[in-house]
């Protein structure tokens, strides 16, 4: 198995897992908290991997720090909207994280373009049809 496979699975598994903890925290000391915490434990792994690669750090760039920053700020407000919409809908929260998923397949089309990859119709066709599919599913209000 390839290197990169192998690193993509374990993300994969990672994310999905991860909720589970989110959710039995937010239950004890509330989405805020949690919020806070995430965010801290964001910053010691940050730092932690800015002393393992400081070399890179003589890298950055005006438009590489913006584009890092931007990143940053559009990861962290997903994590705020997918704790809000955990709060609006306590007993379900499957259907949340499966929606979410699913436009995982729209983010990958939007993506490619950036990256210089492109999709053929027939890709996009199906990754359309799978995220109406998952949302259609899991659609409970």
């Amino acid at each position: 198995m390839p290197a990169w496979l192998m690193a993509t699975l374990l993300a994969t598994l990672l994310f999905g897992i991860y909720p589970i903890f989110g959710d039995r925290a937010v239950r004890v000391h509330g989405p805020k908290t949690n919020f806070v915490l995430y965010a801290v434990m964001y910053m010691l792994l940050g730092m932690v991997f800015l002393i393992i690669n400081r070399q890179e750090v003589l890298l950055i760039t005006k438009k590489s720090l913006i584009n890092a920053l931007l990143m940053g700020v559009t990861s962290i407000s997903a994590v705020i909207f997918m704790m809000y919409a955990w709060q609006l809908a306590p007993p379900y929260k499957l259907p949340i994280i499966m929606v979410t998923l699913g436009f995982s397949a729209v983010i990958t089309a939007i993506i490619s373009n950036f990256i210089g990859e492109r999709l053929t119709l027939a890709q996009f066709f199906w990754i359309f049809g799978a995220t109406v599919c998952i949302t259609g599913l899991n659609w409970k209000r």
